[in-house]
């Protein structure tokens, strides 16, 4: 399955479809793309369709009629052919806040906090369907004679004819937000983690069959036209489409939940991986029959009889497992075929031909031939040799101080990357390793650059068509999207050269400088030379690629000003929401990027700062009241722009500043992070707070002690 980023807009919110066009809610209006081209960008045409709603917190389309609630109200706009002459009619006002919607025949559904209601759309009558098993804000779809319903960890289901709910339940799911059923499939979008799951309602009893990751940011809502399903993706404002009329044999993200295969984390000894048009995966168990299983839609145990299995490899026919002293050679379905003597434990695998090379426990390359059956020392030596791979006629070797290559041709052994190694793979092109919890590309020459922060725990790695790891018992997939890390340098004027610096270059195909889309050079796969157009200061550079878009930078000048927040301001971290002056720069990254400190600053002046409202810029941009100084850069369509340049003396207006200590977040390089939703710029790292900062830690003064305290104007240091 593909997801892809279908277009970026203004805002998006919540999204219904009448299969020619789709209809987004953005901040108080709702508005078209029209679906023609699925695989363009370019083929989306956003038309402005009214404005007269009042934040609406969720659409549903139905027979040329679009119905929203929209706080305590249910209203409906008529839409022919997605052209709507604007009038709002208002079908239903009640006591609290409305949010679920969808319409069954005649029948209307929606939800308020704690009750179900039903209003028929022939007289617009309503009384009460069902009281909810859970309160809270909820999405709605329904299948067959069932109400599903989303809220908190779980979904229930009611009868539609009775309102009865259901023994039928979904639990601890990990922050359901939007529902939709598509050909007997439940798809649930999960805020908490960022992913896509579904759920086969044609069978007796429910389970969550696989999980998707979507590589987003706060996605809330979705639909399907035609198979292909549209995801609100709120936190990065854009669309994404997820084809799910693409086979596929590989489970992208898979959470083994407790009790599925007899055993509540049964990867967590994982010895080995390999794959043989499915994914291998073995278990090493301790002196008991070891499992290995195959992984397709489903997850299939297989008993080869083997015990303490130490390593795994497969070639284009047979599965290899190692244990003890010998190797066996087993079918897809567990039977054993051979074994093979190969008086030393073969620890890590790799095959070529009619041969397996392994290391040992003594740090040593062995080889053993299928033919013959004989063992022969290779007479390499490396400290703790840990996994190896095969690319053509070259063996690489992770070990403790890094990774060699053993030329199976000429026999010549030599270190190709000089820092730790512990597990590695490749995909025919590039090689992926493991070094101390950072995942790595690397080319067969040694040139290597950081793919996967905070990669710690890893047990198992293989890429097929995207790479998979096992972590913690867990098997994840990434898929290589473009991630873009800095901009060398960081200013410079019109016409001058920049190199984007980053990693899965190679897929890209757009470059993004402010509003323009600019030309580009591709130097490899790490990095990319633009040109600087005319005109732009501090804006924000991204780029594109047929899977994704990749994260924001900000290019231009470093700030003269003091940027800044009050503490308990939140701030979005890859760990979650953490308040600035809680921040730990050991724990916490953002973007995947080490916090090198998180900057005091406290004043004697007389300045004020600047109070954004929830809600003042766009809906839910900010989520809540924010307070930050003047000259800090926001973005805001497309452009980062100073914060005192919001102020309107209504929801952005000034405040006085009371000598309070002022925090933000320095990383190794000028970059966007949310804070209440709003992207922000990082402190400059050439900003003069910053310098100060960087040179008493150099000093080895830990950043937490350092309060730098001003006495002159807070906006100009």
């Amino acid at each position: 399955m593909s997801i892809k980023v279908f277009s970026r807009l203004y805002q998006v919110d919540t999204i219904t479809s009448d299969n020619t066009y789709i209809y987004y809610t953005n901040g108080s209006s709702i508005s078209r793309l029209k679906i023609s081209t699925k695989e363009s960008v370019d083929s989306w045409n956003t038309t402005l369709i009214t404005s007269k709603y009042d934040n609406p917190q969720k659409l549903y389309y139905h027979n040329n009629v679009l119905y929203a609630t929209n706080n305590k109200s249910l209203k409906s706009i008529n839409v022919t052919n997605g052209e709507t002459d604007g009038v709002v009619t208002t079908l239903k006002t009640m006591n609290t806040n409305l949010f679920g919607i969808v319409v069954n025949n005649t029948d209307l559904f929606f939800s308020d906090e704690t009750k179900i209601y039903k209003l028929s759309l022939i007289d617009n009558t309503h009384v009460t369907f069902a009281t909810k098993a859970f309160s809270g804000t909820d999405y709605l779809s329904i299948y067959n004679n069932y109400l599903y319903v989303s809220s908190v960890n779980t979904i229930n289901r009611y009868d539609i004819t009775s309102g009865e709910l259901s023994t039928w339940t979904l639990t601890n799911l990990p922050g359901p937000k939007g529902i939709f059923v598509n050909n007997a499939i439940l798809y649930i979008l999960h805020n908490t983690n960022n992913t896509l799951s579904t759920v086969n309602l044609s069978t007796l009893s429910p389970t969550v069959e696989t999980f998707e990751n979507i590589a987003t940011n706060n996605a809330t809502d979705l639909v399907c036209v035609d198979n292909i399903l549209y995801i609100a993706n709120t936190g990065l404002n854009n669309l994404l489409s997820f084809d799910t009329n693409i086979p596929t044999n590989i489970p992208t993200f898979i959470t083994f939940f407790s009790g599925l295969l007899g055993d509540p984390d049964p990867l967590s000894n994982n010895s080995g991986m390999c794959f043989l048009n499915d994914i291998y995966i073995s278990n090493y168990t301790n002196d008991t029959v070891d499992l290995i299983y195959k992984l397709t839609n489903t997850i299939t145990e297989i008993n080869t009889g083997v015990v303490n299995v130490v390593g795994m490899c497969c070639d284009s026919n047979y599965i290899y497992l190692s244990s003890l002293n010998s190797i066996y050679k087993i079918s897809t379905s567990g039977a054993m075929i051979q074994s093979f003597n190969t008086t030393t434990p073969a620890i890590n695998m790799a095959i070529k031909g009619d041969d397996i090379y392994f290391t040992t426990t003594l740090n040593t390359l062995y080889k053993l031939n299928l033919t013959t059956t004989a063992v022969s020392d290779l007479n390499t030596s490396s400290p703790s040799c840990n996994g190896i791979t095969l690319l053509n006629d070259i063996l690489y070797v992770c070990c403790s101080d890094g990774v060699y290559v053993y030329n199976t041709t000429n026999a010549i052994y030599s270190k190709l990357i000089n820092t730790t190694a512990k597990k590695i793979t490749h995909d025919g092109t590039y090689l992926y390793f493991l070094g101390e919890d950072v995942i790595y590309k690397a080319t067969i020459t040694g040139s290597y650059y950081p793919l996967l922060y905070d990669s710690n725990n890893i047990s198992g790695m293989l890429y097929t068509d995207k790479l998979y790891y096992i972590k913690q018992g867990i098997l994840y997939s990434y898929a290589l999207i473009p991630i873009i890390r800095s901009l060398t340098p960081q200013s410079g004027l019109p016409g001058s050269s920049s190199i984007i610096n980053g990693v899965n270059l190679s897929s890209v195909n757009a470059v993004h400088f402010g509003s323009y889309t600019i030309n580009y050079q591709k130097l490899s796969d790490f990095s990319i030379r633009i040109i600087i157009p005319a005109g732009n200061d501090n804006v924000n550079v991204y780029v594109s690629s047929p899977t994704a878009d990749s994260e924001i930078l900000v290019y231009g000048l470093p700030t003269s000003y003091t940027i800044c927040f009050l503490a308990n301001t939140l701030i979005q971290t890859d760990q979650g929401k953490i308040s600035i002056e809680k921040i730990n720069t050991r724990k916490h990254t953002i973007h995947k990027q080490k916090i090198i400190a998180i900057t005091k600053t406290q004043y004697e002046t007389d300045e004020t700062l600047v109070c954004f409202e929830k809600d003042s810029i766009h809906k839910n941009y900010p989520r809540k009241r924010t307070i930050i100084s003047r000259k800090h850069k926001i973005l805001d369509r497309n452009e980062f722009r100073e914060a005192e340049t919001f102020i309107n003396k209504d929801t952005i207006y000034e405040i006085k500043y009371n000598g309070e200590i002022l925090y933000n977040v320095l990383l190794e390089r000028h970059f966007s992070m949310r804070v209440h939703n709003l992207i922000c710029e990082t402190l400059h790292p050439e900003n003069k707070v910053a310098l100060f900062y960087k040179q008493k830690i150099k000093e080895g003064v830990s950043a937490d002690e350092i309060l730098i305290q001003f006495k002159i104007d807070l906006n100009t240091i």
